[in-house]
């Protein structure tokens, strides 16, 4: 019992610990040398959980070094459908990804910032949802977008929810200037076959706030320069019911809750989501 105990409290002394780095700095590859067999067990335990819901490929998305993007964990799994237990029938949809998969990841990683390319998180509806973050507005990315697209082709993406604050304008990085992120030449040259839905919604960074309120009610301040992008739009019938006209008023774990059923009923609603067969959304966010 003695020996257990001391387990769980080492346990518990480096997961503070890696929750105190992370509040300080974000993840990167760089923690697989500090803690390697920590993060080993993490991820194995993360595989675990995963498993519960979904069979994934034999072999995991290697990112040890972070070569395919530094803030991914080390080894990215990708469902290829429901656990068993979950099958409503003998039948079940496989998801099958391209043999170079990796090489077409790191040629798309320059497309988007910090390198988040757009990669498979969950299941819903027999389709795939990926997540990443918005485009670079990086001039010299116009190769990278191209491969960018090839994957989210590959993906079977139909739909892009980009989550931000901003309709139009984003910083290039190293620089002052501000440009529109969507343009109409980028957006008829490598994503006119792509449905998008924009929603109002803060970055990664706003999220820093969030140990100095203590548990308490964390709202985003609308009223700065920054937040020009307005909800509008069609919304899926799930939705209709909610007082949308008021989302400038919650709190965010509210206004995450209800952005999770629109995204939801886009997903379940073939005749209002007009996705194609197979048919999956990438939602991006700002960061």
């Amino acid at each position: 019992m003695a020996q257990v105990n001391s387990k769980q409290h080492e346990q518990s002394l480096l997961i503070t610990h890696l929750l105190s780095r992370m509040q300080s700095a974000e993840y990167n590859a760089s923690l697989i040398g500090e803690w390697p067999e920590f993060i080993a067990q993490l991820s194995s335990s993360i595989e675990q959980i995963i498993l519960r819901d979904y069979r994934l490929c034999d072999a995991a998305l290697d990112n040890e070094s972070g070569q395919v993007c530094a803030t991914y964990p080390p080894r990215i799994f990708l469902p290829t459908g429901l656990a068993t237990k979950l099958l409503t029938s003998s039948a079940s949809k496989q998801f099958r990804y391209p043999r170079r998969l990796s090489d077409l990841c790191c040629s798309a990683a320059g497309a988007r910032v910090r390198g988040r390319l757009p990669l498979p998180a969950l299941i819903c509806q027999g389709r795939l949802l990926c997540r990443s973050a918005t485009l670079s507005a990086w001039p010299t990315g116009e190769e990278a977008r191209g491969s960018d697209k090839i994957l989210l082709d590959s993906l079977c993406v139909s739909h892009i929810v980009d989550l931000t604050t901003e309709s139009r304008p984003l910083l290039v990085p190293g620089t002052q200037v501000r440009v529109p992120l969507w343009t109409a030449e980028l957006w008829l040259s490598c994503y006119a076959d792509f449905r998008r839905l924009h929603l109002p919604y803060p970055g990664c960074d706003f999220f820093s706030n969030w140990p100095a309120v203590d548990g308490a009610p964390l709202r985003y301040d609308w009223t700065g320069q920054a937040a020009t992008l307005r909800l509008n739009g069609r919304l899926p019938s799930c939705a209709a019911a909610i007082a949308w006209q008021e989302y400038r008023s919650w709190d965010l774990d509210r206004l995450t809750a209800n952005y999770l059923l629109i995204m939801l009923g886009y997903l379940t609603e073939s005749g209002l989501a007009e996705m194609r067969a197979p048919a999956e959304m990438a939602v991006q966010s700002g960061r």
